[in-house]
């Protein structure tokens, strides 16, 4: 209630009070638990990652074992103490809910309107050639350049930052055309190396030996879910098959009711 002063909140009917702060509850707890309109599809992730209340947990034995049988179900009730004269009937209606995997719709999996995405990976063997690739051609593309074994120690930043970049780009023109030749065409902003090292100690602490130093470690493979759904032209071959998106549905299960007499001496 922003904006309310004490005299203002004091002279609110404390019914409403308590009914804004009931509907605030039963709100949150019915998101939770997963029973409010949003809850009808959960996707990427099973329901026990998405929900954290309403769900039924296994029992659990004296020692703290679970004691979950695939075969029967865990005892589940509540005690409570009646008046031995009562002669009412005792009605109970259970309410349960299930979610089961179902299939996504192909408005599930648009590209950029889709609740879902499918995760289209580079084959590992495939990745390992083109790595393999432009380490050889990295090599030599430095020698020629004269800047496979820089003299980092006795330069200036600027003379630093001028070398970083010419090897940057080296490196961006030959993963490019690696992955090129095999027909993924990939942007400057899908395969730039980018040099973030600055700092003296981690120049004077660099591998001369290595094609990276001090600042061109290995890119990682492009995201090649995020291209696909830019567009770009992958062949299929070059991927792994995609594992099916999850996607999930609740399923209402309407029980019959149970009804015991309270007068009876039988157990329920």
């Amino acid at each position: 209630m922003n904006g309310y002063g004490p005299q203002a909140l004091a002279a609110i009917d404390v019914e409403l009070k308590e009914a804004v702060c009931d509907a605030a509850v039963n709100a949150v707890v019915a998101r939770v638990s997963g029973t409010d309109d949003e809850g009808r599809f959960i996707y990427g992730r099973s329901p026990r990652r998405a929900i954290v209340s309403g769900q039924l947990l296994p029992r659990f034995d004296e020692q703290g074992e679970d004691d979950t049988s695939d075969i029967r179900i865990a005892a589940l009730g509540v005690d409570f103490l009646l008046d031995s004269s009562a002669t009412a009937l005792l009605a109970a209606i259970p309410r349960f809910s299930v979610y089961v995997r179902v299939l996504p719709e192909w408005a599930d999996v648009t590209p950029g309107t889709g609740p879902l995405d499918v995760e289209f990976r580079l084959k590992t063997s495939i990745h390992q050639q083109i790595e393999d690739e432009i380490r050889s051609r990295r090599l030599s593309a430095f020698a020629a350049a004269g800047i496979d074994r820089p003299d980092w120690k006795s330069m200036d930043e600027p003379t630093r930052r001028q070398v970083r970049e010419r090897r940057a780009r080296i490196q961006e023109e030959i993963r490019v055309a690696a992955y090129g030749e095999r027909g993924i065409l990939l942007n400057r902003a899908d395969a730039l190396a980018k040099a973030e090292v600055d700092s003296p100690e981690s120049i004077q602490t660099a591998d001369p030996d290595s094609p990276n130093t001090p600042d061109q470690p290995p890119a990682p493979p492009p995201p090649m879910a995020r291209l696909l759904r830019e567009g770009r032209q992958i062949p299929p071959q070059h991927l792994e098959p995609a594992s099916i998106p999850q996607k999930w549905k609740r399923i209402a299960l309407h029980l019959p009711a149970i009804g015991y007499p309270l007068h009876s001496s039988k157990p329920a």
